[in-house]
């Protein structure tokens, strides 16, 4: 059985999927380099691996003569059974799905049992029939195959897909069915027993930054965006990218994960739309929909730096005003109260319970006299935002405590 790391939507799982069966999916991991527009017999190419970056050559060895090269050597070629058919050239090319026999710089690769290393040997004639048991595979069966696109390379007696692989013994080269693939990384699994078990714990690990991350997003939610409405998430290929991206951070020392190793300021807030404030200067200024970073400048002042677009941008200067609530809090703590329905207010709150609050407007339009004290409504608020932090933190120190243990195994495969 062949494991795979399946990187999609909001979890990751090992996949596992049997090589032999009739309509599974072989794993890619070759292109051929040449300058034909087709894989043809009697024409040379470069065959390049994918997982190991190089080309395969010719290399003594015990077992199969094989071995690896960084540079492009035009030691490929193919071969197809005797052609009978009448008016077939023998020179088209090869089709997916159709049996060849493989050539590379001076022998033929044949399936043969080993004592070690993959079960392949390289032999200097082909023989009747033996030779004859490569496919491409994971393309549209029956179409000329073309030169360039990354292929999957099959072989008839092993009933397996051929890839590159990292292994101690013989060249890098596996069967698909015994690999463990972390990232783009293929091992064989019998040569790192232990490297199952240390991703499982890298899933755990990824799993909770993820957590996290939907914590940091509620934390920063507003009143003024709807409970009954969740935040937009990202895209499943986006998430799955960022999932892969994470584990594969784990293999590279020192510093991984250095976004979720520190909680995000309880100071950030997040608008759901779009509201007018008023400037020192008394003019107008449209606060667009975002998370800002909240900042108390004296006197009577309130910086709000975007975190959504350009953070380069200079921060916006808001007029506020002193407020004195009756509690007091543990932390200094930013958010957005609602005391009317067209009323946005940012709160800035010491821990003494003294602070700045801006009254805002969704229409522009301000009463003469805005409501200017934390209500029982704005209380809960700032105790759900104290809650969601301390939260965060427990989770983060978990994450971290977490953190050392798995990079620690799982660059023992590195």
């Amino acid at each position: 059985m062949r494991t795979t790391l399946m990187l999609v939507g909001t979890m990751i799982a090992i996949h596992l999927s049997s090589a032999a069966a009739l309509h599974a999916a072989d794993m890619k991991g070759w292109k051929v380099i040449g300058n034909t527009q087709f894989i043809q017999p009697k024409q040379q190419y470069s065959l390049l691996n994918t997982d190991q970056g190089a080309y395969l050559q010719e290399q003594d060895r015990s077992g199969a003569n094989l071995g690896w090269t960084s540079s492009a050597n035009w030691y490929m070629r193919v071969e197809r059974l005797s052609d009978t058919a009448r008016g077939q050239d023998p020179n088209r090319p090869i089709k997916c799905g159709e049996p060849f026999a493989l050539f590379i710089e001076k022998e033929w690769v044949i399936y043969d049992r080993q004592t070690t290393g993959i079960n392949l040997s390289t032999r200097t004639s082909r023989g009747s029939t033996d030779a004859f048991k490569w496919v491409f595979t994971e393309c549209p069966y029956g179409i000329d195959m073309p030169v360039g696109p990354t292929l999957a390379l099959r072989n008839i007696a092993a009933n397996d897909a051929l890839v590159g692989c990292k292994r101690t013994w013989g060249v890098n080269l596996c069967w698909s069915r015994d690999v463990v693939t972390v990232g783009t990384k293929n091992f064989r699994a019998a040569d790192f027993p232990g490297l199952r078990g240390a991703i499982s714990k890298g899933e755990q690990l990824v799993n909770a930054i993820q957590n996290v991350q939907g914590q940091m997003q509620l934390q920063t939610r507003g009143v003024d965006q709807p409970t009954d409405q969740p935040d937009e998430l990202p895209a499943a290929a986006e998430q799955a990218k960022w999932r892969q991206e994470k584990l594969e951070e784990l293999m590279i020392p020192p510093a991984v994960l250095d976004d979720t190793t520190a909680a995000e300021p309880i100071t950030v807030i997040a608008l759901a739309q779009a509201a007018h404030f008023t400037t020192p200067e008394g003019t107008d200024v449209a606060i667009q929909p975002g998370r800002y970073e909240v900042t108390a400048v004296e006197p009577n002042r309130l910086h709000l730096r975007s975190l959504t677009s350009d953070e380069a941008a200079p921060p916006v200067t808001l007029t506020a005003s002193p407020i004195k609530l009756s509690q007091q809090v543990s932390v200094t703590i930013a958010t957005v109260s609602l005391p009317t329905p067209d009323e946005p207010t940012i709160l800035w709150v010491n821990p003494d319970g003294s602070g700045l609050e801006a009254v805002g407007s969704y229409t522009g339009v301000r009463s003469r006299e805005p409501k200017r004290t934390c209500d029982e409504k704005c209380m809960a608020e700032l105790q759900r935002r104290l809650q969601a932090y301390t939260q965060q933190v427990v989770t983060l120190k978990s994450v971290a405590d977490s953190k050392g243990q798995v990079q620690g195994e799982l660059q023992r495969f590195r």
